[in-house]
């Protein structure tokens, strides 16, 4: 079996980022959506393309914001979730569930398609860590923004995943949706590669171009592969699915190493079109 074929049956269908504000699920979230080549999918956005945005008194009281969220959890998951899934075979969506109400929609849809769920909820141990840490990550993201630090605001959100997030992942457990506990105080680093095997995203699973990789690796270890694939027309003008590239392309630290390292590439594949360059 070939290493993109046990990658694709392998793989989960809905990715979903829950917990307290400032715990990091956007920058994992993220982080994950472009390893897949997905879009990151938010509630809040797909409401706002319905032309739905928020009044003055919900920017005020984000509960009522919340509130007039939850009456579209089921649009939510039929059209832009079940759109990357079909598209993709992924969804990977953040801050979803927030509510039972939202936990029951997501079930639901992927009782009905078949889908593979995992809830990655960023927690910590008591309420009290909690409350403090999302406060601090609230209070360094404004000042890295350069916003106007807003006590009450930061206390209210942390109010409302108190009030809401922690039933709606009650709520997946009854289910038997699978939730998988992040900690959020690790390093960065560590984090990602919880949440890669909290998904079963092993690198080694993606469809990379190995034999490039590790011929490269062998003639020289600190370079680095670039360019890759580029779709191909079909008869009917439409873009037709990715080929792969004629040429490879490695990016090293001068012109007298690009000289080097291709007489090297050609020596061990000569029937690789190697393009050497100097990326300095």
């Amino acid at each position: 079996m070939s290493t993109s074929s046990q990658f694709e049956r392998r793989r989960p269908a809905v990715i979903c980022f829950v917990g307290y504000p400032g715990t990091g699920k956007t920058t994992q979230a993220t982080t994950i959506a472009a390893a897949l080549g997905v879009h990151r999918l938010r509630l809040r956005k797909f409401v706002e393309t319905q032309g739905i945005v928020r009044t003055n008194e919900e920017i005020e009281d984000p509960l009522r914001w919340y509130e007039r969220l939850l009456d579209f959890g089921s649009a939510f998951m039929n059209g832009p979730v079940a759109e990357s899934v079909r598209t993709h075979g992924w969804a990977v969506i953040d801050g979803f569930p927030r509510a039972p109400s939202e936990t029951d929609a997501l079930h639901e849809t992927a009782q009905r398609n078949g889908w593979a769920v995992t809830i990655l909820h960023f927690d910590l141990p008591n309420v009290h860590e909690r409350r403090a840490f999302s406060t601090h990550r609230q209070r360094s993201r404004a000042i890295m923004l350069g916003r106007t630090i807003d006590e009450a605001r930061h206390q209210r959100r942390i109010t409302i995943a108190e009030q809401r997030e922690i039933l709606a992942v009650h709520r997946a457990r009854e289910l038997g949706l699978r939730v998988s506990p992040i900690d959020p105080r690790q390093p960065l680093r560590v984090v990602h590669r919880t949440v890669r095997q909290a998904v079963r995203l092993d690198y080694e699973r993606l469809p990379w171009d190995w034999e490039a990789l590790w011929i490269l690796h062998e003639v020289a270890s600190h370079a680095y592969l670039v360019g890759g694939s580029f779709y191909r027309p079909f008869f009917n003008g439409v873009r037709g699915p990715m080929q792969a590239s004629w040429d490879v392309g490695v990016a090293v630290g001068s012109e007298l190493e690009a000289m080097e390292v291709r007489s090297l590439l050609l020596a061990r594949a000569p029937r690789v079109r190697w393009r050497v360059g100097n990326a300095i």
